[in-house]
This record gives structure tokens, C-alpha cells and sequence, in this order.
């Protein structure tokens, strides 16, 4: 009896982790359209002005309990607009703002316990989201791009991670 409850709550807690992810996943998804909404039509897009990442990076780092990388903007086909601090699914982000053409795109990243996990990309309320984690950060894009050029600027974005 003891071992059928035994493997019964490991398949439960298993089930549980498998529905978990998605729903967490789809959570900081519509957590950061929501907050690229808000950016992009109301008065703060950034809170620190600046195409250097010398200098946002920096800005960041006091403001926030983790630091990550602020991709150049030259390695990244883009350029930057600055920085902003958001709260995405209950937890303190940074949100990197560029711009690609007329775009803006909003590269956020947070801390998370998650294993490495690979792109995934969907569409949301008119918006292309790619997320993905790697090194303890979770990464959430989110811009009007095409998929195409979303997807390159995500794997550019990678790039420059994989290089720190």
C-alpha cells in the first residue's frame, strides 16, 4: 500500500510539473506583452536613456538583485534605447530596449531556477514572443517584428550570451 501511494504522488508531483511549465511559461508570456504594451503607448518606454551599455548596465545593476548582460547593440543589429525595471509574474526584471527599424523590441530577463531550456516562440495579442533560459536567467522578447526577424535578433541575442 505504502509503495502504490508512493509512486501514485511521484506520478502526481511529475503531472503536476508537466502542467505547471506551460502555465508559468504562458503567465511571464502575457506578463511581458502587457508590459511592452504599457511601454510602448504610454510616456515611459525607458527608465535610463542611453545607447551605451556602459552605461545601462551599470544602472541596472544597482537597481536590481541580479545582473545580466546587456547584449551591444552593433552585435545585435539594433539599437539601444535604454532600460527600464519591470515586475513580470511577480518578480523584479529588467527590461533592455531596443530598436530595430521602426520596431521597438523589449528584451526582458529574470532570474529563475529553471534548467536550461530552449527558444520558444508564439504570437500573443498581435505580438511575436520568443523566451527561453539559459545560466539561471530567463529571457522573454517581445516586439511587433515579423517572426523572421524576431527570431534573428533572438538568436543574435543568444549569441552574445553565449560569448559572456
Amino acid at each position: 500500500m505504502a509503495l502504490a501511494l508512493g509512486v501514485a504522488g511521484l506520478a502526481g508531483w511529475g503531472l503536476n510539473l508537466g502542467l505547471w511549465q506551460p502555465a508559468h511559461d504562458e503567465r511571464l508570456m502575457q506578463a511581458a506583452v502587457t508590459s511592452h504594451l504599457r511601454a510602448t503607448t504610454g510616456p515611459r518606454l525607458v527608465d535610463v536613456a542611453s545607447a551605451e551599455r556602459h552605461t545601462v548596465a551599470p544602472w541596472l545593476s544597482t537597481r536590481l538583485a541580479f545582473s545580466a548582460p546587456v547584449p551591444d547593440a552593433d552585435k545585435v543589429n539594433a539599437t539601444l534605447v535604454g532600460a527600464r525595471i519591470e515586475s513580470l509574474d511577480g518578480r523584479s526584471a529588467e527590461a533592455l530596449v531596443y530598436r530595430l527599424r521602426d520596431h521597438v523590441v523589449d528584451v526582458f530577463v529574470l532570474p529563475m531556477a529553471d534548467d536550461d531550456a530552449p527558444v520558444v516562440t508564439a504570437s500573443l495579442r498581435g505580438f511575436n514572443v520568443s523566451h527561453w533560459s539559459r545560466g539561471g536567467l530567463r529571457y522573454c522578447v517581445v516586439s511587433d517584428l515579423p517572426r523572421r526577424q524576431l527570431a534573428a535578433f533572438v538568436q543574435a541575442v543568444e549569441r552574445v550570451d553565449d560569448a559572456v
